[in-house]
């Protein structure tokens, strides 16, 4: 699903900017966040499942496999650099579901 461009003010941003800087909110969602679309194609080659994606321009994602069911979202660059704790923000982020493993 592709929607349209979302504000900093929006929700599902500021629940991006909250799990992307607070491990217990990650951990009490039983959420991750990944930054790049390579560590996104990787979540998503692995079985990962995706909930959403924040671009600043939905043509990055390219061919990387997103199921119908994942939300797409484009947001500002600026504020997506703000949220990415990369050194070279690369102008994706997306929120995926942890998987527990048993060993």
């Amino acid at each position: 699903m592709i929607d349209r461009q979302l504000s900093a003010r929006n929700p599902r941003v500021r629940q991006l900017a909250k799990l992307a800087t607070s491990r217990k909110a990650r951990r009490e969602q039983n959420l991750l966040v990944l930054d790049g679309p390579r560590s996104l194609s990787t979540f998503i080659a692995a079985g990962g499942e995706v909930v959403s994606v924040f671009t600043d321009d939905l043509t990055r994602l390219g061919p990387i496999g997103l199921g119908s069911d994942s939300d797409r979202w484009e947001v500002d660059r600026r504020e997506l650099d703000e949220i990415s704790d990369a050194a070279s923000p690369q102008g994706v982020l997306a929120i995926g579901h942890c998987r527990t493993v048993s060993l």
